[in-house]
């Protein structure tokens, strides 16, 4: 009986951690365009377009290449990829239970800081290259404790792969996350160091190969040299570490809890090594490892969103070094307490996500989402003209893909027209491409401009073409071309 009452308890709990979610992410409102922006790249990509030298993207391949199959699979609508992020954040709780579990933290206990996680995070749940690279290093981890726990080659080898995957989902992050791995493979089983790195070494040298493969084979590989390595170099947004922590209470509490959780690993961590005693302390060097491989992700945008990817596994580390308090937790009432954690994240993520001015969109690519009713208009007005002009238009916005994804354009480079996205310098790269439109959108009010927008580059619109017409917040200029110019 007692059995039977603890595994309706699991159920009802994970039932609500999934319903959680699914609002969080499939009736969150329009307007991320983060996620705009993933969907047009898998939207493209399924349609054939190759990454590089058709599809503009500034990472390695494979998470673009996972949302295309979700496109190609369940259709051409947000709602697709929506579908794939509810997948990925409800392995992600499930991993979160299931390494504090592996690091003999108690069930219930596991179960509780699973939901806060689901609570606290679900705001920011969507799928994008970084939040896939949280799910792989997740697993990465539950293998790793697998391994030590057990002598398994098998979960040493599982953990390298996963370890070495999230070089082919953002190479910054990805590299920072295998070389800690590394190090702490280094630490952990030292006793068969060289074996640890061999396995490290290949996995990531099959990656990287599998990479190059596809890239010659494509044809793209100078491509991917200029967006994703050179053209780096153009992107200098920043949002400060001091900025995040001082801009919200949930900055501050994100920047204090991580770095005193940090602090407090690594002195264990220096002490373990002192005395010999990495092995027993390997979920602690395991969890501070994988931390600090992770908060490149905050570099150099320091958000809640970006914070999320590394966040999660200060939290799981700061469980594994109060483990022995945990342990000796009153744990009475323990299901009314898993219960009731399950009732936040569902009461939050409503309270948090649904609007009742919001309406279900119907626009092509968008449907079944809710949107607010001026948005909707926006984006049918500006769509429309576009439509009905039958003229060759790009939109000189960061929003571009708004009002492009509904009429099957996509103009590349200027449908995500933001500094260091280009593959090069935004003037040049406007410059460039500017002769192939007949009409081009500029936004009149340029406050308005997304914060990383290239600014001053108007003026190469202003110069090649002349004012006709206005719509909405956009001044229409018509291209003047050369050739015409010289008839």
């Amino acid at each position: 009986m007692k059995k039977i009452k603890e595994r309706c308890v699991f159920a009802v709990f994970w039932a609500a951690v999934i319903s959680a979610l699914y609002i969080f992410i499939i009736m969150r409102p329009f307007g991320s365009m983060d996620e705009l922006w993933i969907f047009n790249m898998g939207l493209n990509v399924s349609r054939g377009l190759a990454p590089y030298s058709e599809v503009t993207m500034i990472t390695p391949p494979l998470s673009h290449m996972l949302s295309a199959a979700f496109i190609k699979i369940f259709g051409e609508e947000l709602l697709s990829i929506r579908l794939l992020a509810l997948i990925i954040s409800s392995a992600d709780c499930l991993l979160i239970y299931s390494v504090l579990r592996q690091a003999e933290i108690n069930k219930s206990f596991s179960l509780i800081i699973a939901g806060a996680c689901c609570a606290f995070f679900g705001s920011v749940f969507t799928y994008d290259y970084n939040f896939l690279i949280l799910t792989l290093s997740l697993a990465a981890v539950l293998f790793k404790l697998k391994a030590v726990k057990s002598g398994s080659s098998g979960f040493v080898v599982a953990s390298s792969i996963f370890s070495a995957v999230t070089l082919l989902c953002k190479q910054s992050v990805g590299a920072a996350f295998w070389i800690c791995m590394l190090i702490c493979d280094v630490l952990v089983f030292r006793d068969h160091k060289k074996k640890m790195l061999l396995i490290d070494l290949s996995c990531a040298f099959v990656c990287g190969a599998l990479l190059l493969i596809y890239l010659i084979s494509a044809g793209n590989l100078a491509d991917f040299v200029r967006y994703c390595i050179t053209g780096i170099g153009e992107f200098d947004n920043r949002i400060s570490v001091f900025r995040f922590m001082l801009g919200s209470a949930d900055g501050f509490f994100v920047c204090v809890y991580s770095a005193s959780a940090l602090f407090f690993a690594a002195v264990r961590t220096v002490k373990a090594v002192k005395n010999g005693a990495v092995r027993e302390n390997a979920g602690t060097v395991i969890l501070l490892c994988s931390s600090a491989g992770l908060l490149s992700a905050a570099y150099p945008i320091a958000d809640l969103s970006h914070s999320a990817i590394f966040f999660a596994h200060v939290i799981l580390l700061s469980c594994i070094l109060l483990r022995r308090k945990i342990k000796g937790m009153d744990m009475r009432g323990k299901n009314v307490g898993i219960v009731l954690m399950g009732l936040i994240c569902v009461c939050g993520s409503a309270a948090v996500t649904l609007d009742t001015d919001l309406v279900k969109c119907s626009i092509k690519h968008y449907s079944g989402v809710p949107i607010s009713r001026s948005v909707r208009t926006q984006i049918e007005t500006v769509s429309g003209y576009i439509g009905e002009s039958g003229k060759k238009t790009a939109i000189l916005d960061a929003y571009a893909a708004v009002y492009l994804i509904p009429l099957d354009i996509y103009n590349k480079d200027l449908d995500m027209f933001l500094k260091g996205n280009v593959g090069g310098k935004a003037s040049e790269v406007l410059s460039e491409h500017i002769d192939g439109y007949d009409t081009v959108l500029v936004l009149r009010d340029t406050s308005r401009h997304n914060w990383q927008f290239p600014k001053g580059t108007e003026r190469i619109v202003l110069e090649k073409g002349e004012k006709q017409e206005e719509i909405l917040n956009y001044d229409v200029y018509t291209i003047h071309h050369e050739r015409e110019d010289a008839l």
